[in-house]
């Protein structure tokens, strides 16, 4: 299997991965900006050849996503699973279930590589991105008019 970092995909295989995971479970809570930074310098795809094992499940904590070709996940003697570009395996962030098996490319596959680690960074990038100090006040409420003023007083008995 031979792997690559994010910063030699193109802009237009960056738009089309983010497409492709963006509604997967792993990824629905990160905002398109933290997928396309992550996606653009940290990265790792991997990529094999048909008949080479992908990955075996049961000692690896990465996640795998699919991103073109088809592979098979092997879980058991009978049981034999496709899977095409957006299919994901692997470890998830909150999930313990771990699965015993092994992927093997049918044929060349591509696949994006994430960490546990990156998961978590991911999470945590696109929660920050979402909190209210960083929302942009449009310029309409952020410029007070200075129409009319009124000054009210008091009198003191």
């Amino acid at each position: 299997m031979s792997k690559a970092k994010g910063a030699n995909m193109l802009l237009a295989e960056r738009v089309d991965i983010i497409g492709l995971i963006e509604d997967l479970p792993p990824f629905r809570s990160c905002t398109t900006e933290v997928l396309e930074s992550y996606l653009a310098h940290d990265a790792m795809r991997a990529h094999c050849g048909p008949g080479e094992v992908l990955c075996g499940l049961e000692q690896d904590h990465n996640l795998y996503v699919i991103v073109s070709g088809e592979a098979v996940l092997h879980v058991g003697p009978d049981v034999c699973i496709t899977l095409k570009p957006g299919d994901y395996i692997g470890q998830q962030l909150h999930r313990q279930n771990r699965l015993s098996g092994s992927v093997i490319a049918s044929t060349d596959v591509e696949v994006l590589v994430v960490g546990p680690q990156d998961l978590l960074r991911l999470e945590l990038e696109s929660g920050a991105s979402r909190h209210p100090s960083r929302f942009v006040l449009p310029t309409e409420l952020s410029v007070i008019e200075g129409g009319s003023q009124r000054r009210f007083f008091r009198r003191s008995r």
